[in-house]
């Protein structure tokens, strides 16, 4: 059992440090994926949210807003972390086939 769980800690501390290097590398994705949320969330309850809160009830001083932002922040909340995992699947991808480690039948690719 220690065996099975040193294996993971090396290998997901592996994984961490290959993730850091890419964005380290590609600081573009890195604001992407912090972006993308923010303006979501500035999209959907600034722009759009006086229309689409507007049935929600009121609560305060701005009657549709509160209700509003607890609908939709848990919404954004996992599209961010959908988002994060499709970036690893993606990154992650590629290197599992040309080592040949991909867990699932590689596709004969011509050259």
């Amino acid at each position: 059992m220690t065996g099975t769980l040193s294996y993971t800690l090396t290998d997901s501390a592996t994984m961490l440090r290959r993730n850091l290097k890419h964005q380290l590398r590609y600081p573009s994705l890195t604001l992407m994926l912090a972006g993308f949320p923010i303006l979501f969330l500035l999209l959907f309850v600034y722009v759009f949210g006086g229309q689409l809160g507007a049935g929600l009830g009121a609560v305060g001083a701005h009657p549709d807003r509160h209700a509003y932002l607890t609908y939709i922040v848990p919404g954004i909340l996992i599209m961010t972390v959908a988002s994060a995992a499709l970036g690893t699947a993606i990154s992650i991808g590629p290197k599992a086939l040309s080592t040949g480690s991909a867990p699932w039948p590689s596709p004969a690719v011509p050259c």
